[in-house]
């Protein structure tokens, strides 16, 4: 066999061990970014839950309220019942605390009474949070609410039931919290998160940019492309300054808020390390 031929096995043969390890490498490093993608995932997840869940708590705590017992189950104060709620607003950071009747009437806010306050104003009772607290359950509903003509104000509520003498859920504590307030304690320098509600919607993030984008909607998450390695998926991406080119892409229901956490772990460094 001519000896050119056995350079070029040689070389062919040598290119083929250094392409399987270079693949090898290349699939190790995604493994051990998917690792600690997620802890960050956890992380970020446990964040959310936590600062959010305090206002659940908050709700659980005020339906054993004399004060508010006594306003829900006649003979109480109006007066000092809002107070009091105002008072816990203000501690606690919750955008507002109502006391609900079976009824849906609103009988303690935050909110001002009066003229032009709250006087008289209701809940559907057959809708969430309140529908399922006065179940005997906790409930709990996220939205947008108006703001004079600016951007809605992103809002998560959690309703408590107060149970009557005989049982029955006879009313509702609801605690809503301004989720922008939670995210502006969140770290700068943390990697893109963001969660996704049951319609697809981010709802909440520590990048603004995808703050009510649709992940499956091209016209406002920013576009993609999607490939797997070894297992995990592996974006490139056109996000500008804030987000990864090349972003290993994590995601994990979080049942307790009911929302799906994902997160975008720049994936540049490593792979170049690895190539």
């Amino acid at each position: 066999m001519p000896f050119f031929v056995w350079v070029l096995a040689f070389v062919g043969l040598t290119a083929a061990i250094g392409a399987g390890a270079g693949l090898y490498a290349y699939r190790a490093a995604v493994d051990r970014l998917a690792e600690q993608g997620r802890a960050d995932l956890a992380l970020a997840t446990d964040r959310l839950t936590s600062q959010l869940l305090r206002y659940r708590e908050l709700a659980v705590v005020l339906t054993s309220h004399p004060e508010l017992q006594a306003l829900l189950f006649g003979g109480g104060d109006r007066a000092g019942a809002d107070a009091l709620v105002r008072e816990m607003a203000d501690k606690t950071g919750a955008r507002s605390i109502e006391l609900v009747d079976a009824d849906g009437r609103i009988l303690a806010s935050t909110a001002p009474s009066g003229p032009d306050g709250l006087d008289g104003a209701s809940r559907d009772p057959q809708e969430q949070p309140l529908a399922r607290a006065l179940g005997g359950a906790l409930g709990t509903d996220h939205g947008i609410v108006p703001r004079d003509g600016k951007t809605g104000t992103r809002v998560y509520s959690f309703a408590a039931p107060v149970y009557g003498p005989d049982g029955p859920a006879a009313g509702a504590i609801i605690a809503t919290v301004d989720v922008r307030g939670i995210e502006d304690n969140w770290p700068g320098n943390a990697p893109a998160a963001y969660f996704v509600d049951r319609h697809g919607t981010v709802f909440t993030s520590n990048r603004s940019g995808l703050l009510l984008t649709r992940q499956d909607d091209a016209q406002s998450f920013p576009a993609y492309a999607a490939r797997r390695v070894s297992g995990h998926e592996v974006w490139l991406l056109d996000g500008g300054r804030y987000l990864p080119r090349r972003a290993l892409h994590l995601a994990r229901a979080v049942p307790a808020i009911g929302l799906t956490g994902h997160v975008l772990l720049d994936a540049g460094p490593t792979l170049r390390l690895s190539l």
